[in-house]
């Protein structure tokens, strides 16, 4: 068990933000000056830190107000940290979050390569709503 962390919604500064994505995966994906500035425009961002040191991060956007369905863009968790729990705290994290400001789901997607990201998510009652090809998009119903 991981000590000393904390799990909060925060909005710090963007190039606060640029700084710690591109040292994760996701910047050799993306375009992730582009990204970075759509985040942090319009996502709610949860990290997870321990002793001030950002741990892990999940970015959601809660901007579907007319369908009340949020979507996780992306989650991470530091690799000395994996397999402690905190993927699953900063899920849970933002299913509260998305359930308290009354939105009815909330949709992912996930490489079908990825097998403990997609494990997660269905012991967290992700079903699977669409095959894409080398990924399915996932969603949970936050009503139940």
């Amino acid at each position: 068990m991981i000590k000393n962390i904390s799990i909060k919604r925060e909005k710090f500064d963007e190039n606060v933000l640029l700084d710690y994505l591109r040292l994760t995966p996701l910047a050799n994906k993306v375009e992730i000056e582009n990204y970075t500035n759509k985040v942090f425009k319009y996502a709610t961002i949860f990290v997870a830190r321990q002793n001030e040191n950002i741990i892990g991060i999940n970015i959601v956007y809660f901007n579907d107000y007319e369908n009340k369905r949020g979507y996780i863009t992306y989650i991470y968790v530091n690799e000395d940290y994996r397999g402690q729990g905190l993927g699953w705290q900063l899920l849970n994290t933002a299913i509260e979050y998305g359930r308290k400001h009354s939105f009815t789901s909330i949709a992912l997607e996930v490489r079908k390569d990825n097998n403990k990201a997609k494990c997660l998510y269905e012991k967290n009652g992700f079903k699977i709503y669409q095959d894409a090809g080398k990924s399915y998009y996932m969603n949970k119903d936050l009503t139940l």
